[in-house]
């Protein structure tokens, strides 16, 4: 976590101070490996902490962090790269990780070399895949390029169809966040108890008629916002209730099990995102939004497909 903080930070100074596109690019590449990296330590770490039965809920927790990162990061970062430019904003957001990555090297304990065993939901060979574990892996490459179609496309979407400035694109991210904050406290509330594979294909399924609406009525503002808000929904109460599921894939390897899931993820958004603004760019966001509703369709059947061979294996 302490050496993922520090390249978060590094890669927001140097993408700020870049002085070409290789660089920048460069900058990039070292934020999101720094930034999945972190992920996949936060996830493992609370695995060996949280017994199974509550680990959702206290995921759920951790991941209000995603939407308060919405609604004070991301507004304050656009009002800033409204007022001033993007350079500064990369630069205001690296002060604020590395200020965070100090406050939570401290916390962290010296040494944690101690693993903590909890009741998983099966057992199997120690480091080795479990079986079905990679229609879970699947699930998570599709519900992030589905999400992705969305990401890539809905801001240029805004600017060129209803002329939404840098501020207006803060206020959006703002109401976002909000409904990010929903589902990661619905998360910590049901997940648990719904069962962490139904969650997962709920929140899946309500991206598809969302991201039906958007391409259907994305000439129309409210219907389009109406949409962005369901799909948004969606994902986080899907993402947030498959990482518990990612600590498992494994026995004995929490981090390998979400090392696997997430970098499954990291490609489904690398996959989708060259495909997805290049549709936009000669179709507009139709297809991107018709792509992401398959996506999260295909998320739903995998998940479930997922949660059937659990019950085999233990029956």
């Amino acid at each position: 976590m302490r050496v993922s903080l520090a390249g978060v930070g590094l890669g927001a100074i140097l993408a700020g101070a870049a002085p070409n596109l290789a660089v920048f690019t460069l900058a990039l590449i070292i934020l999101g490996a720094s930034k999945v990296g972190f992920d996949v330590a936060l996830s493992a770490w609370i695995a060996d902490h949280v017994p199974w039965n509550r680990r959702s809920a206290v995921v759920g927790f951790t991941e209000m962090s995603w939407a308060f990162g919405m609604l004070v990061g991301v507004s304050s970062l656009g009002l800033i790269t409204a007022a001033t430019n993007w350079r500064w904003a990369y630069l205001v957001g690296a002060i604020g990780v590395v200020s965070l990555a100090w406050l939570v090297s401290n916390r962290l304990p010296v040494d944690d070399d101690v693993t903590h065993h909890h009741d998983e939901p099966q057992t199997g060979e120690h480091g080795v895949l479990l079986p079905g574990s990679w229609l879970a892996i699947a699930s998570c490459f599709t519900l992030m390029g589905a999400i992705q179609c969305i990401f890539v496309t809905f801001g240029p979407f805004l600017e060129d169809t209803f002329g939404f400035s840098e501020a207006g694109l803060a206020a959006m991210g703002f109401s976002l966040g909000l409904a990010e904050l929903l589902s990661s406290t619905s998360s910590a509330r049901f997940t648990d108890v719904w069962g962490k594979q139904r969650s997962v294909a709920l929140g899946a399924a309500l991206m598809v008629p969302a991201a039906v609406v958007i391409a259907g009525l994305g000439d129309r503002l409210v219907p389009a916002l109406v949409g962005l808000v369901l799909v948004i929904i969606g994902f986080e109460f899907a993402i947030v209730s498959l990482l518990p599921i990612g600590t498992m894939l494994v026995p004995g390897r929490r981090g390998r099990g979400m090392g696997l899931l997430l970098g499954a993820g990291t490609l489904g958004r690398a996959a989708v995102s060259v495909a997805a603004t290049r549709l936009y760019d000669k179709h507009g966001v139709e297809p991107a939004a018709i792509g992401s509703a398959l996506l999260a369709g295909a998320t739903a059947v995998l998940i479930l497909g997922h949660a059937k061979v659990i019950r085999d294996t233990r029956s």
